[in-house]
């Protein structure tokens, strides 16, 4: 290891910097598969709950649209009349 050390500050400015480039970019790409690897399996699950959800109950603003039908179907009949 420290022959390879020895070796890269034996050599040119430009070159230590596209090493130091490339390996940083390794490191970068390996955390972000790591990450991924991590989060993509909770975004799946997350979806596949919630399409379980909304095929099992009705939106709440259904529910709202019912119940107000229901308490204006009533009213409809007596309001065309007017005194």
């Amino acid at each position: 290891m420290f022959e390879l050390i020895d070796t890269l500050r034996q050599k040119p400015l430009q070159t230590k910097r596209y090493i130091a480039f490339g390996v940083a970019f390794v490191c970068i790409a390996l955390i972000f598969l790591v990450w991924l690897s991590v989060i993509y399996p909770d975004v799946i699950l997350l979806s596949e709950r919630k399409k379980a959800v909304s095929q099992k109950d009705p939106s709440p603003f259904d529910i709202l649209s019912t119940q107000l039908s229901s308490v204006f179907s009533g009213t409809s009949v007596g309001t065309s009349t007017a005194p």
